[in-house]
């Protein structure tokens, strides 16, 4: 037996002393700035073996209260940086303004459901999607120690239609990466549980939502579908801009691509721009990095892009 079994061993006998043990660890490692202790083998294989999510209470950026798990990776960035991508946050701090309606699709623990809401003040709206029953929970909590009034959050993922779906589980290590298609080998548990669901139109309706600023998707490769489920909201006489992932593996799990995934948004006539240290008009391409954030800026709205330091205005 090797030393990582015995560990996983003592550890499945006594979940109670090795969850507070995990719990004390991290917490002393936030004490001294060391979140990359999170990383260590022992308490990645057993909090991996409990499914045990390690929380600590840190700050974002923007001063507001947010319980992540440190042995998380986006948790873990948050500690470290105040932020997860913060290049694509301080391009949302740059686009979203008081009194807007913003969808957080894929809200996960909520960094931008906080981060918008503060945007957005007392006279706007953000609506943010959950589908995972624990994770939500993280969401729902984050939203309340910081009385944010003006969120509205739901437990449903977000599709072309209102059809339940299986939600396959990801590793502790990578909670985002929880996802309606099997994941690939490196974050595969063998667990799942059915979701509802509801597309975009059909909730916009429900709500009363006479429009809608702002949509932030990160729905591991069902971004064509939520689309395909938005076709009135995208269709409109101005759509929101839309800040979504592009990844190529996630999209094949759908029998999509990130090719199929701008030709849908450009026959809306939408422009996409790829998100790094400055904007750059976007083509998919076979040497893309493996994960691309993309804003897609319809002509309605394409006076905004002027606000964006170091935006190029000539695709």
């Amino acid at each position: 037996m090797t030393r990582s079994d015995l560990v996983i061993t003592a550890a499945t006998m006594m979940p109670p002393v090795a969850k507070a043990a995990l719990l004390a660890w991290a917490k002393f490692a936030v004490l001294v700035s060391r979140p990359s202790w999170a990383e260590h083998w022992i308490m990645e294989s057993i909090s991996e073996s409990l499914g045990y999510r390690i929380p600590v209470w840190t700050r974002l950026g923007n001063g507001l209260k947010v319980r992540v798990a440190l042995n998380d990776m986006i948790g873990r960035r948050i500690c470290e940086e105040g932020y997860y991508e913060q290049d694509t946050v301080r391009l949302v701090e740059a686009l979203v303004g008081q009194a807007m309606v913003v969808l957080d699709v894929g809200a996960h623990i909520g960094q931008y459901t906080l981060v918008t809401s503060r945007l957005v003040g007392p006279g706007g709206q953000v609506h943010s999607f959950e589908p995972d029953p624990e994770t939500f929970a993280w969401l729902r909590s984050n939203v309340q120690v910081n009385r944010l009034v003006n969120v509205t959050v739901n437990p449903v993922a977000v599709a072309s239609d209102a059809e339940p779906r299986r939600l396959y589980f990801s590793r502790i290590r990578d909670t985002g990466s929880n996802s309606l298609v099997e994941q690939k080998s490196l974050y595969r548990t063998g667990r799942w549980r059915s979701v509802t669901c509801t597309s975009l139109d059909a909730y916009a309706a429900s709500k009363g939502l006479s429009r809608i600023d702002f949509i932030k998707a990160d729905v591991e490769g069902a971004e064509l579908a939520m689309l395909q489920g938005a076709r009135g909201i995208l269709g409109g006489e101005r759509p929101p801009i839309l800040l979504m992932e592009f990844e190529e593996e996630r999209q094949r799990a759908f029998g999509s691509s990130c090719e199929r995934l701008a030709e849908e948004l450009r026959s809306y006539g939408f422009a996409l721009w790829k998100i790094g240290d400055r904007l750059e008009p976007y083509e998919p391409a076979r040497d893309d990095p493996p994960s691309l954030n993309i804003l897609a800026v319809h002509p309605s709205r394409r006076a905004m892009i002027s606000r964006i330091p170091g935006a190029l205005l000539d695709a």
